[in-house]
C-alpha cells in the first residue's frame, strides 16, 4: 500500500483517478455508450468525454442534461439529428485555404 505522506495530494488525486476509470472500465463503458449515437460526431464526442475534474463541471453538464431533458420530454419535442453530417474535415480545407 502507498505511504499516503510521501504523495502530494494532485500526485495522489491523479493516482486514484486513473486507479478508477481503469476499474470501470471507463474506455469500454464509452465504446459501448457511442454505439446508441446516430451521428458520428456524436460518437466520436462520447469516446472522447473526459469524467470532469471540479464539481462546477459535473453540475454545468447535469444543467444541460436536466435542460434537454425539459426540452425533449415536458415539450412534448422529439429531438432528431437525421440529416446532420459532419462537415470537420470541409472545414479544415477551407481554414487552410482550399476550396470544397
Amino acid at each position: 500500500m502507498l505511504e499516503v505522506d510521501k504523495i502530494d495530494n494532485n500526485a495522489l488525486f491523479k493516482l486514484l483517478r486513473a486507479e478508477s476509470l481503469e476499474l470501470l472500465e471507463w474506455h469500454v463503458l464509452k465504446e459501448q455508450i457511442s454505439t446508441f449515437s446516430s451521428t458520428s460526431i456524436g460518437r466520436k464526442s462520447i469516446t472522447d468525454f473526459e469524467v470532469p475534474q471540479t464539481i462546477d463541471e459535473s453540475l454545468e453538464l447535469l444543467r444541460e442534461t436536466i435542460e434537454i431533458y425539459n426540452l425533449e420530454f415536458e415539450a412534448n419535442i422529439q429531438i432528431s439529428f437525421n440529416g446532420f453530417h459532419d462537415i470537420k474535415d470541409k472545414i479544415d480545407v477551407c481554414f487552410k485555404g482550399g476550396v470544397i
